[in-house]
């Protein structure tokens, strides 16, 4: 008789399906926020990072099912960063959609928020200016995405170095 074991999965093949799922929550929850609180510095934005730790764990544990329970500290953190990057262009692009299609004027509104925050702050009139003309310049299509994706990426290597160390499982040397 044949043993019919199915091929275990590729990193690739599983950072993706997990990125997009992700990616597709961040997405969500993140369209649900702005939708209900108007406020950018608000704390509750980082309840979408949630998405992406809960994506880096069941990935972890998928590709762990797929390869007989072992996974090394470097598989898990290069499996995580390849779901924070899908993630990250999923999101990036999302952030791009609604900021220019869905909502034009949340750009402006983030933008004024930050001009009154700074203001309180009792910043000069000069360093305002400054800040604004840069945050005008990085709200802008590639920059919005290359910011998100740097984003995502910054937090993804983060939650996958501390998954990563709980979720390994080596190999026996000599086996």
């Amino acid at each position: 008789m044949e043993n019919s074991t199915a091929p275990a999965a590729s990193t690739t093949s599983i950072a993706i399906r997990y990125g997009l799922l992700a990616g597709l929550v961040m997405c969500l929850l993140s369209f649900v926020i702005r939708l209900l609180f108007t406020d950018p510095a608000n704390p509750v934005n980082n309840v979408i990072y949630l998405a992406l730790i809960a994506g880096i764990i069941l990935a972890h544990k998928d590709y762990k099912r797929q390869h007989q329970g072992f996974m090394s500290f470097g598989q898990g953190l290069g499996l995580g960063l390849l779901i924070a990057l899908v993630a990250g262009v999923v999101s990036g692009l999302f952030s791009y959609v609604y900021a220019e299609f869905i909502d034009p004027e949340s750009v402006t509104n983030m933008i004024e928020g930050m001009r009154a925050k700074m203001e309180t702050e009792g910043r000069s009139q000069d360093q305002i200016d400054t800040s604004i003309s840069w945050m005008q310049k990085m709200m802008t299509g590639p920059f919005m995405i290359a910011t998100v994706i740097l984003g995502v990426l910054f937090w993804g290597l983060i939650i996958s170095l501390v998954a990563s160390a709980f979720t390994k499982h080596n190999r026996p040397e000599f086996e």
